[in-house]
């Protein structure tokens, strides 16, 4: 949205140097429609121009119809012609394009359009799939060892939580806030240990994750509701043993 205002914005000038990127088009073998982008196949960005080429060549006979499908679900109608056929990539996700014969056989090749936003998500997907399956499936004694010890820090830490918020009002509030986290925490844990699940065993790292912002929360807040505090959760036992866990991991 924020690339489609100051485009909308822009001068005149600054319109006409919109970036190009050339698509030859083909037809395959098997009777389908194939598409190689210029500079490799990296998905075009949005704001890009795509200038096909080989288009009429890949009709069959007059009266072809021409479109692309945008993410939005409209089907915008091109109208086919020799040399470069422009289209402008205006806006984020899967687009198709979608040539129908005279003979009724519709031909259909689909692209990603991206932008910096995506390919940020991207890779912060790839990041937290690193995370999240980087143990290599073999069980050791230092992992169980690490297992039993964050296992038994867990409960530490929340007998300690628990005589923490007891004074507060809101006390018992503020625990079922953390409490599922705590939950997921344990159950991972548990059919760690009990079956050396790699599945489990990756799910321990979303679990913890999601355990410590909602710790670090609670450490912000719960002075200001009336709860005492615990220290500092980067000094905690708690924190060490994850620090193990993970090592030995």
């Amino acid at each position: 949205e924020m690339q489609r205002e100051a485009l909308d914005s822009a001068a005149p000038v600054v319109r006409e140097r919109l970036p190009t990127r050339g698509v030859a088009l083909r037809r395959t073998d098997v009777g389908g429609l194939a598409a190689e982008l210029e500079g490799g196949s990296d998905p075009p960005r949005c704001g890009t121009v795509l200038l096909f080429e080989g288009l009429v060549d890949c009709l069959d006979a007059t009266g072809a119809v021409v479109a692309v499908a945008v993410p939005s679900g409209e089907v915008l109608s091109i109208e086919p012609h020799l040399g470069q056929i422009c289209f402008w990539v205006a806006e984020y996700g899967m687009h198709e394009l979608r040539i129908e014969c005279a003979n009724g056989v519709m031909l259909k090749h689909r692209f990603m359009a991206t932008s910096n936003l995506g390919d940020f998500a991207e890779a912060l997907d790839h990041f937290h799939d690193s995370c999240d399956w980087v143990w290599d499936g073999h069980w050791t004694e230092e992992l169980e060892e690490a297992t039993m010890e964050l296992l038994a820090a867990l409960d530490s830490h929340f007998e300690s939580m628990e005589a923490a918020l007891s004074r507060s009002p809101m006390g018992s509030s503020m625990l079922s806030e953390i409490g599922p986290s705590r939950r997921r925490v344990e159950s991972s844990l548990a059919k760690a240990l009990e079956g050396h699940d790699a599945q489990s065993v990756g799910r321990v790292y979303g679990a913890v994750r999601s355990l410590l912002s909602s710790q670090s929360l609670l450490d912000m807040f719960g002075p200001m509701l009336g709860g005492g505090t615990i220290g500092s959760l980067q000094d905690s036992p708690l924190y060490q043993r994850v620090i193990d866990f993970e090592k030995a991991r």
